[in-house]
């Protein structure tokens, strides 16, 4: 009978070794969790401010293009495609927004 309690008891030590090992994988795994949509947080950011960027570079190519063939009306067409591309980016910052909360 006493050698089935001791039996029990290193079982029983066993048991708790390990589940406070798997506690201390578990904190691991979620500091490895934060620091990877910390990650993905900041490469969602740069990717934005890179196509924020780019469309701004876009916007000055097309101006100076417009503004380099004189046609009638390009000024309102221009301001229709400066509108539309404002409206763009603003539905895009709007869904990054919501892909950060």
């Amino acid at each position: 009978m006493k050698g089935r309690i001791e039996e029990l008891e290193s079982a029983l030590h066993s048991c708790e070794l390990r589940i406070e090992l798997l506690k201390t994988r578990e904190g691991r795994w979620e500091e490895e969790l934060h620091h990877s949509h910390d990650q993905i947080r900041n490469r969602d950011y740069l990717m934005g401010e890179a196509i924020v960027q780019i469309r701004e570079r876009e916007r000055e190519k097309r101006r100076k293009n417009l503004e380099a063939e004189h046609c009638y009306g390009t000024r309102h067409k221009m301001k229709i495609m400066d509108q539309r591309l404002d409206r763009l980016e603003q539905m895009q910052k709007d869904i990054q927004d919501q892909m950060q909360e």
